[in-house]
């Protein structure tokens, strides 16, 4: 098994709190970028309405998607809050493709929870 170390910024800030980044070659690779853009697009966002909502330039965006530059770790806070997922699943701590939702009432939750259970049987 061969094991990478990727030493951008972000990387260290993660290894810094103790949380060590090692990427399995025999598993799929973490990127940032590619994790960011999916992110977006599929929540139907431009990288000018993340950029805004971000208060950064579009640019900005661009390299974080093109793994030119790292965002601070108080941006991908924000990044996770706008995209509705966990800083853990953007920075590629957790691979379960997370999604948060607002308070939902007591019928939605069951609603949703029969929904799932149907969807996604035992694996829950």
């Amino acid at each position: 098994m061969l094991l990478l170390y990727h030493p951008s910024p972000v990387c260290q800030a993660v290894e810094r709190m103790g949380l060590g980044v090692l990427f399995n070659m025999d598993t799929t690779v973490y990127d940032f970028g590619i994790r960011l853009r999916q992110l977006r697009e599929d929540r139907g966002l431009s990288q000018a309405a993340i950029a805004k909502k971000l208060g950064v330039s579009k640019e900005t965006v661009y390299r974080y998607e093109h793994n030119v530059q790292d965002p601070s770790v108080a941006r991908i806070k924000e990044l996770a809050v706008i995209l509705n997922t966990s800083s853990d699943y953007l920075l590629g701590l957790d691979n379960s493709y997370t999604v948060k939702l607002p308070a939902l009432t007591e019928e939605q939750r069951n609603a949703l929870n029969e929904f799932l259970r149907v969807f996604v049987g035992n694996q829950l």
